[in-house]
């Protein structure tokens, strides 16, 4: 009996060993299963974020705590005095979209004058409304919209970069 429960044993921890050294939980192993049984998708998930890639070749990402998501246009400013707590990108045969999320104690007033002050060369105000503890810019130029959102209750900026949108 207690060889069985030894060689039980090793086997568990060689197994746990072996999957920890992959990198991914058995939970994240489920998940990617499961989404992929559902949706046809190509799934990866691990500790930072995830990627997925549909059957037409559309990828959505997400990570988390990084900095910018790869790709993020070089025109396109960000409020750098706040950290960037999340961000994202999704390519589409439209276009592509990055997203990214900033705190930051500053007030709105600071904020939107940054904003104001980086996209005024040639950028299009499309819409502008201060409402309270939140303010909304919307841009756009050469085929590329930028849309900041700014919440003052929670110290958070969210900005929306759509490329290539002709």
């Amino acid at each position: 009996m207690l060889r069985k429960i030894t060689l039980c044993l090793g086997v568990l921890i060689t197994l746990t060993f072996t999957l920890v050294g992959c990198g991914k939980s058995l939970e994240q192993k489920a998940a990617e299963k499961y989404i992929e049984g559902v949706t046809g998708a190509e799934v990866d998930l691990n500790n930072d974020g995830f990627e997925i890639t549909d059957q037409e070749g559309n990828t959505i990402s997400a990570q988390s705590g990084k900095g910018l998501p790869s790709g993020w246009p070089a025109n396109v400013s960000y409020y750098k005095k706040g950290k960037i707590e999340q961000s994202s990108s999704m390519a589409l045969p439209q276009g592509k979209n990055y997203a990214i999320v900033i705190s930051s104690n500053d007030s709105i007033e600071d904020i939107m004058d940054y904003y104001k002050s980086e996209f005024s060369s040639g950028w299009k105000v499309d819409m502008e409304m201060n409402v309270g503890d939140a303010a909304t810019l919307m841009l756009s130029k050469d085929g590329t919209t930028v849309t900041i959102g700014i919440d003052s209750e929670t110290g958070e900026i969210s900005q929306t970069v759509l490329t290539n949108l002709e």
